[in-house]
């Protein structure tokens, strides 16, 4: 399914992107690895002297992200934030490869849905309770003030 794909490839894109953020590592050196999970986690361990791999890395990536979306649920996040800004659902492309398309909006709710399943999210954007506690983030919250 392209549309699974596609969510897929935008997770494992937001995982990568907030490890390097994590490991203060340009993101410019995306392109540089060939499998950027198990070279970071070769990088890291040469770094510490600890042993990482991969996968420990991806559950990190996981966390990262569960972690920031959490912090932004405690300061009062609402699912209809998690869109684009209207103009990108009514202005049309002035030229290029898409020129004079418009992006669904209905398109992409449904994108938007699929991202939040795929990260075993509710289908409003928030975190259940079995992955909050499973990655202990109540640890972090903060009261607005």
């Amino acid at each position: 399914n392209p549309d699974e794909e596609s969510v897929l490839a935008a997770i494992e894109v937001e995982n990568e992107s907030a490890l390097l953020d994590s490991l203060i590592l340009c993101k410019v050196v995306r392109k540089v690895f060939k499998n950027s999970f198990s070279e970071m986690a070769e990088i890291l361990t040469l770094i510490t002297g600890w042993s990482y791999n991969e996968i420990e890395l991806r559950e990190a990536a996981e966390r990262i992200i569960c972690a920031k979306k959490w912090y932004n649920i405690t300061q009062g996040w609402q699912p209809g934030e998690d869109t684009l800004p209207k103009r990108f659902l009514t202005e049309k492309l002035p030229d290029g490869v898409s020129k004079d398309a418009v992006i669904d909006e209905t398109k992409l709710n449904q994108l938007i849905k699929k991202y939040y399943l795929a990260r075993r999210w509710n289908l409003d954007g928030f975190l259940p309770e079995s992955v909050v506690n499973n990655l202990n983030l109540h640890q972090y919250s903060v009261t607005p003030e």
